[in-house]
Parts: C-alpha cells; structure tokens; sequence
C-alpha cells in the first residue's frame, strides 16, 4: 500500500488546476468584454 502525503495531494491538485485553468480568460480580459456586453446586449 502507498501511503500519499499532503503534500503529493496539494502538488497533484496543483497541478490539474493549471492544466484545467490554461484555457480560461484572464482577468485582465474581462473589463473588455464586460463593456461589449453592456454595448451588445443581445
């Protein structure tokens, strides 16, 4: 049996949330389209 630490669980979460979070928009990004939403409601 292997016997996982905390710190193997945080560096595996870790990781699957940088791979999952690459495509995402940036924060940076989102006043941009914030506005166009407001120009373009439908």
């Amino acid at each position: 049996m292997t016997k996982t630490s905390n710190r193997d669980n945080w560096n595996h979460f870790a990781s699957y949330l940088k791979q999952e979070l690459a495509a995402v928009l940036l924060w940076s990004d989102f006043p941009f389209f914030a506005e166009t939403t407001l120009v373009n409601p439908h």
